[in-house]
């Protein structure tokens, strides 16, 4: 099930979709559930019905995108949050690691060949187990969301502004909302809880950036670029010999359609040598 709100700014239709379970189709686009915990895509769309031509490249006579310069160096946790999202959206969308009812999609196209493995959330409140094996000698850490959300915006949908970007409060204002205030947020390592007092500890964001995504996530279009945000709650745990168990859920509350969401995910992680 699905919800959604059409709301102008700047002259543009904004069509926030929210996603638990299924592939949802609007208005003849694919909009992808994707999901940690819970991913937002926010997808430009103009006053004009017009589906997108699979077996187009799109062109584009836009100026170049103009990003919001970043007032300090990325900290590594916005790094990893660039990292995992490129993690995500560079494989094909029927491989996609929120669906993965094993732990098996978890292994392929790691940005990280040592250090520091990427690992998916759910996509629903429906608890999902799932069995990995990692090497210590290769990853000594994983990173993942315990809640999150993605937006981006490409040419591949009408009306694209002309600079590439979408005015930061028109993206942000529905992030930032169903992010606030009092969340249920989970990390238990070994049925110890790894959550302190200030939850704003684990809450981090993107800023922008461009990244190629596969054509897949845009039903087969190929945009001349993307622009990405990405906000949520993020945790990395250190890996020791042995068999673990790491148990991660978190929600989101958004207010402006009353569309709650949460997930729930279990890993057994065995780490060897």
């Amino acid at each position: 099930m699905y919800a959604y709100e059409k709301y102008a700014d700047y002259s543009q239709a904004i069509l926030p979709a929210y996603f638990l379970q299924l592939k949802i189709f609007f208005m003849k686009q694919r909009i992808i559930p994707f999901l940690a915990a819970l991913l937002m895509i926010l997808l430009l769309q103009g006053c004009q019905k017009q589906q997108v031509n699979p077996e187009a490249t799109a062109t584009s006579t836009k100026q170049a995108i103009k990003l919001p310069a970043s007032r300090v160096a990325l900290s590594q946790t916005q790094v990893f949050i660039r990292k995992w999202t490129e993690w995500v959206l560079a494989r094909d969308y029927s491989e996609a690691p929120w669906d993965d009812a094993t732990g098996a999609k978890q292994y392929a196209g790691q940005p990280y060949a040592t250090g520091t493995m990427m690992l998916a959330g759910g996509s629903s409140p429906d608890l999902v187990t799932r069995d990995i094996t990692i090497s210590l000698s290769q990853y000594q850490q994983v990173f993942f969301p315990l809640v999150n959300f993605l937006s981006y915006w490409n040419d591949c949908y009408p009306g694209h502004p002309d600079n590439g970007n979408v005015p930061p409060g028109a993206v942000s204002s529905f992030i930032t909302e169903a992010l606030n205030g009092k969340r249920t947020i989970v990390l238990n390592w070994d049925g110890q809880s790894l959550i302190t007092d200030k939850l704003k500890d684990f809450r981090s964001n993107s800023e922008y950036w461009q990244f190629s995504i596969h054509p897949s996530w845009d039903n087969g279009c190929i945009a001349t670029a993307t622009t990405l945000y990405v906000d949520g709650f993020w945790a990395k745990v250190p890996l020791s010999l042995g068999t673990h168990t790491l148990e991660i859920a978190g929600d989101a509350d958004i207010r402006r359609i009353k569309t709650p969401f949460s997930n729930h995910v279990i890993y057994h992680i065995t780490v060897t040598n």
